[in-house]
């Protein structure tokens, strides 16, 4: 049931709905944003043309095709075991399928509505800064305060000839029955690397071309390992490659990278990010100022126009699901609890789910260094823990970086899950601890947790083990 506070019908149809909060779109953000209200019991309509949460889908399949991947590399690599496992293609899309089925229960438009959320299916169109028009709805819908989050579509870069060439998007590359013989893949970001990886381990050539820097918001210690590793696995890494042309013949596609460089392929997949079009809504009407891709917004994701704010693809193309969960958080408690909450890109883990995986909270190397002057890089290497020698997986790093007293700027990790072993240091910049309180842990043994604590510990080796603590240490000998 509609739970709209200021209804007129006409002719015995609602033409006017009034809600406290309306969201324009439903990413993972916007999602975020509309379930949180309802359970508060908050008047909320949610506006999206498609399915809502389709961002989330996206990424959970991904994630899904990497587990499984995962799984026959390790069976693969497992001493005297030689086990080469049969690819089924059939098996693994129904599998991801299903997870990602299972898993969209919680955001499809029967649970919305069961929370008392109004779902329109529809465009938007801003009529006034506190109205919208929808062409899913017959009724004009008003609203105290409006969250744009429209999810964005897969960003196609500008090069000469590609109109004219098929090419895949995930959807369409994870919907493929059949591998590709040799995939080519456009992008340098996390996306781009995991899919490679994926489909070389299913058995394709793979060649992964970046127009700049791979991963650019990560550690480049850290990114040089992973290309090591990618490269080892048989992965064609090209960076700082723009394509200048694209091509096809009756059977394959060419992309010219330089005067003398071009790659040849079966398949051509564009991972380069996503953009929202932001143009259909009418910003000027609303007062809003932006472009018809990006927003821009204050700390507290407020756009131009106060009243509305701005959150996911709305406001650039790099975030990710865990950006928008956290931009869903900053929305809610600004608009419910009148709270001064403000995003920070830096609290969020940037991550990248490959194997070994890579991810980094707070500021890199360079950024510390930008910003604190003095810092003190603490490292362990993967292969001086016990549990990385049993899984025989000792290509990996712990990376922190502190302030000469120890407050930890960021951390870095390039390990199996490291996904989830940076969550330690994420708790721990958000508590404001000292590197001191990551030092004093005692991990289970053997634990790849090892590493984190050992990088910590190496902050105090130098004055524990210099001259004037071997000398204390003497004096209290003679102590008895």
């Amino acid at each position: 049931m509609t739970r709209s506070v200021n209804e007129a019908a006409s002719g015995g149809m609602t033409d006017r709905a009034h809600y406290d909060i309306c969201v324009i779109g439903g990413g993972s953000a916007g999602l975020g944003i509309a379930i949180g209200a309802a359970l508060l019991d908050v008047p909320v309509a949610l506006v999206e043309p498609g399915s809502p949460g389709a961002d989330g889908a996206e990424a959970l399949a991904r994630a899904t095709l990497l587990s499984v991947t995962a799984r026959l590399q390790a069976a693969r690599r497992t001493p005297g075991l030689e086990i080469s496992p049969a690819i089924d293609l059939a098996a693994i899309r129904s599998h991801i399928a299903d997870t990602v089925k299972a898993a969209s229960a919680a955001t499809g438009a029967d649970r919305l509505r069961a929370l008392s959320i109004d779902l329109i299916e529809g465009h938007a169109r801003f009529l006034a800064p506190d109205r919208i028009a929808t062409d899913g709805s017959p009724r004009l819908l008003t609203a105290r305060r409006f969250v744009i989050a429209s999810l964005g579509t897969a960003r196609i870069p500008e090069i000469a000839g590609l109109e004219d060439v098929p090419f895949l998007t995930q959807a369409g590359l994870m919907a493929l029955d059949r591998l590709p013989a040799h995939l080519a893949i456009l992008g340098g970001g996390a996306d781009a690397l995991e899919l490679a990886q994926a489909y070389r381990r299913l058995g394709s050539a793979v060649t992964l071309i970046a127009e700049g820097a791979l991963l650019p918001d990560q550690d480049p210690e850290l990114v040089d390992l992973l290309r090591l590793r990618l490269q080892a696995e048989g992965i064609r890494v090209l960076t700082d490659r723009p394509v200048g042309r694209i091509a096809r013949d009756s059977t394959s596609i060419t992309l010219t990278l330089g005067p003398s460089e071009t790659v040849v392929a079966s398949d051509l997949l564009i991972a380069a990010g996503r953009r929202a079009d932001l143009g259909g809504l009418d910003l000027a009407s609303a007062g809003v100022q932006g472009g018809p891709h990006r927003l821009p917004v204050d700390g507290r994701l407020r756009t131009s126009n106060r009243r509305i704010h701005a959150v996911g693809d709305a406001i650039g193309d790099e975030g990710s699901v865990q950006d928008g969960a956290a931009q869903a958080g900053i929305v809610l408690r600004t608009l419910l609890f009148r709270q001064n909450a403000r995003f920070d890109p830096m609290a969020v883990p940037r991550v990248a789910r490959t194997d070994p995986g890579l991810a980094q909270i707070g500021a890199t190397e360079r950024q510390g260094r930008q910003t604190a002057g003095g810092v003190t890089i603490l490292r362990c290497p993967l292969h001086d823990t016990d549990r990385a020698r049993a899984d025989g997986m000792p290509h990996g790093l712990v990376k922190v970086t502190t302030d000469r007293k120890g407050r930890i700027l960021g951390a870095g990790i390039l390990a199996p899950d490291a996904d989830e072993l940076i969550q330690l240091w994420q708790l721990a910049i958000a508590q404001r601890m000292k590197i001191g309180a990551v030092a004093g842990l005692i991990p289970a043994y053997p634990t790849l947790g090892e590493a984190s604590k050992r990088a910590a510990g190496s902050f105090f080796a130098p004055r524990l083990l210099g001259a004037g603590t071997r000398r204390l240490v003497r004096w209290l000998a003679r102590l008895g």
